[in-house]
């Protein structure tokens, strides 16, 4: 159940996630028209799936490689999308620049650490590095509904929340979780606790609100 059930079950989610959006941003490609559509996570999802098919490579797991490798791709996807679909010299453009930037500029220097020829550096301290790293990356997207939370309670309004990508967050986050624990990966299960935490405050504001 740990060992199979939760990595697969954390599998679908995480690629009907990554997917659901592809039909709206197909739609907003085609009228030329990014909308009211935030374009800020893309790049986080990017350098997410990037960064823990990298940790799969360390701790020998298909479940994870192969559950990132196509959000790696829609997440590159989308960044350029929305780039070219955002007015040139507009704020969200220029936002978008700067985090993907920020995030190419810190992958790169991952790679190099755990790459520096003639370095010596012991397998499992790459891990841990490439293990911190995927969990600044993950809390990161995780925390991005943050502020939208804040006003919804602000407000006692919750139509900016989207109640089944609460629940996929929820779902998704406690099935790593619980892989994770299976793994005895810490890594690899905090943060998708604090995923699933913040995905069930969600459904509270939803159903609060």
């Amino acid at each position: 159940l740990m060992e199979v059930v939760a990595p697969s079950l954390g599998f679908t989610l995480a690629n009907v996630m990554f997917f659901s959006a592809v039909p709206e941003m197909l739609r907003r490609k085609r009228a030329n028209d990014l909308g009211e559509m935030n374009p800020y996570p893309f790049p986080v999802i990017f350098a997410n799936c990037v960064a823990w098919m990298a940790y799969s490579c360390y701790i020998d797991d298909y479940f994870l490689f192969f559950a990132n490798a196509p959000g790696c791709m829609i997440g590159l996807f989308f960044t350029l999308v929305a780039f070219g679909l955002s007015e040139h010299g507009s704020r969200a453009r220029d936002a978008l620049e700067r985090i993907a930037m920020a995030l190419l500029v810190a992958m790169m220097a991952l790679l190099f650490f755990v790459g520096i020829p003639g370095a010596n550096l012991d397998v499992d301290v790459k891990r841990q590095v490439v293990g911190a790293f995927c969990n600044a990356v993950l809390l990161a997207y995780y925390a991005a509904p943050l502020s939208v939370m804040k006003r919804v309670i602000a407000t006692r309004d919750s139509s900016s929340l989207h109640a089944p990508l609460a629940a996929a967050n929820t779902v998704n986050g406690a099935a790593w979780f619980t892989y994770g624990m299976a793994l005895g990966d810490w890594f690899l299960a905090a943060p998708n606790a604090i995923g699933a935490a913040l995905g069930i405050i969600q459904l509270v504001l939803l159903r609060a609100y």
